[in-house]
C-alpha cells in the first residue's frame, strides 16, 4: 500500500472511532434522559396520590357532615311531629 493510501485508512479509522464515541456518548444521554423522565414521572405520581388522598379526605368530611345535618334534621322534624300531635303540658296525643 502506498502511504497516501494508508493516511486515508488512518483518518477513516479515526472517523469511525470518533463516530462510534458519539455514538457511545448519545447513547449514554438517552439512558440518563430515560431515567431522569422516570424518576420525574415517579414524582408526578406520588404527588397525585397525595392531592387525590387530600381530596377522598375533604369528601368523607363533607360526606360525615352532610349526614349529621340530615340526622339533626330527622330529629327536628320529628319533634315538630311530636308538638304538632301531642299536647305541651302532658305530651299525651291529642285527639284529631
Amino acid at each position: 500500500m502506498k502511504s497516501r493510501e494508508i493516511t486515508q485508512l488512518r483518518a477513516l479509522q479515526s472517523k469511525e472511532e470518533s463516530l462510534l464515541q458519539d455514538l457511545q456518548n448519545a447513547n449514554e444521554l438517552i439512558i440518563q434522559e430515560k431515567a431522569l423522565s422516570e424518576a420525574l414521572e415517579k414524582k408526578h405520581q406520588l404527588a397525585l396520590e397525595v392531592v387525590a388522598a387530600e381530596h377522598a379526605q375533604e369528601l368523607q368530611a363533607a360526606n360525615l357532615n352532610f349526614r349529621m345535618q340530615m340526622t339533626e334534621r330527622l330529629k327536628a322534624e320529628q319533634q315538630l311531629y311530636f308538638d304538632a300531635h301531642h299536647d305541651a303540658l302532658i305530651f299525651m296525643a291529642r285527639r284529631c
